[in-house]
């Protein structure tokens, strides 16, 4: 039996080695051929540290335990931290990489002194199964808040509560190994080691499928939207600003999160058309539509929404918000000349409100555009749903108009 016992350890790191290789080679191909993939890298080295973190400990009992112990638990404290970077780096949530890196290192410390200076596992088991805890935890939490916000709240939640269960059960050997020890009987440790690194490979195989499913899904959007692009100004297509809108309105009633829009409008394009031609006209619209581009962020959209007017996605901004984009959008684009003339925008600035539909909040955005029209070009106006005209006053207009 400890032999079969010992077997089973053994074959146990070799599928964990072959399943830790192909998750590397697939995270590092996914980063090499779509690099917007955000997170593919850092999962892509969580996998390659298991590599030698597994040969370390196929060698236990034939090397030192210097090296096969507290190597082979550092690439695993690192690994876990690999994945977590990967983790924050999809979710975009702000890391808390001090307070882990200390966390290990302290772990570190407490694995050196117990395997060299005073030879005992049982706080090697303890000190590692809480880091582990801690750094899963962290990694739950950012799911979580990131499945608040995203169009994949069910997987992101699913996720969260499987590396949730993980914690648990890393807490749970923890609290075992310091009531009860480390078992003295040769098959019960054996069998203990075999159960830890059984599940530490369903974890291994868990969490690469989740992240997989994540960022297919993810690229699988990036790609439905660069399919649909505006051929003209490279911007999103009237299709990819419906889907982006269904998208927006879908997370505001999930999350009560306001988004705006912004209708734009170049002024006096048809005066170009007239004198100079289209050829010209259309030179404008690229460059207005890169300079939009270039003052948003990347949760933001922008399309073209009919001929000269373009819309803009504010995700999760509020009006107040969006004005100071319409301004910083305005000051861009004002730098180009048309006609040997400054190109200015006419903006119209409305915020999502309860029970709205797309069709409403368009309606209140191209209301606001042709109330900032009525007042001359390069101006700015809000409306909000019962609400009406927001500027009325002159404080309220200078802080709409530039």
């Amino acid at each position: 039996m400890p032999m079969l016992g010992f077997l089973e350890y053994k074959t146990l790191l070799v599928g964990e080695c072959v399943l830790a290789i192909v998750f590397a080679m697939v995270f590092l191909g996914m980063n090499r051929i779509f690099p917007q993939v955000r997170g593919a890298f850092p999962m892509a080295l969580s996998y390659a540290l298991l590599v030698p973190e597994t040969i370390f400990l196929a060698l236990g009992g034939h090397v030192s335990p210097v090296i096969s112990v507290l190597m082979a638990n550092t690439l695993t404290l690192s690994s876990m931290i690999a994945m977590y970077e990967g983790i924050v780096a999809f979710t975009g949530v702000i890391g808390r990489r001090w307070l882990l890196w200390f966390v290990a290192f302290t772990s570190f410390a407490v694995v050196y002194f117990n395997t060299e200076v005073n030879p005992n596992i049982g706080p090697c088991i303890v000190s590692l199964a809480i880091v582990m805890a801690v750094v899963r935890g962290f990694s739950a939490f950012a799911l979580f808040q990131r499945s608040l916000q995203s169009t994949q709240s069910k997987t992101l939640r699913l996720f969260a509560l499987f590396l949730s269960a993980l914690v648990v059960n890393s807490l749970w050997l923890a609290w075992r190994t310091l009531v009860h020890g480390v078992p003295t009987d040769t098959l019960a440790l054996r069998q203990m080691q075999v159960t830890i690194r059984a599940a530490e490979m369903v974890s291994m195989v868990a969490s690469g499928l989740f992240f997989l499913v994540l960022t297919s899904r993810e690229l699988v959007s990036r790609r439905r939207t660069d399919v649909s692009r505006d051929a003209l100004t490279g911007t999103i297509s009237r299709g990819g600003l419906d889907l982006e809108l269904a998208i927006e309105m879908e997370r505001f009633s999930r999350s009560g999160q306001p988004f705006s829009i912004a209708m734009v409008e170049v002024d006096r394009l048809q005066r170009v058309v007239d004198v100079e031609g289209r050829a010209v006209a259309n030179a404008t619209l690229r460059e207005v539509g890169a300079g939009i581009a270039g003052q948003l962020r990347s949760t933001d959209q922008v399309g073209r929404f009919t001929g000269d007017h373009f819309l803009l996605v504010l995700s999760q901004t509020a009006q107040h918000e969006a004005l100071i984009v319409a301004a910083r959008v305005m000051a861009t684009v004002g730098r180009l000349k048309m006609q040997a003339e400054p190109v200015t925008l006419s903006i119209g600035v409305t915020e999502s409100a309860a029970n709205d539909s797309t069709a409403e909040l368009i309606s209140r955005a191209e209301q606001a555009l042709f109330l900032a029209k009525a007042d001359g070009s390069n101006g700015c106006r809000v409306v909000l749903a019962g609400l009406g005209e927001v500027g009325k006053t002159p404080e309220a207009r200078l802080s709409a108009v530039v």
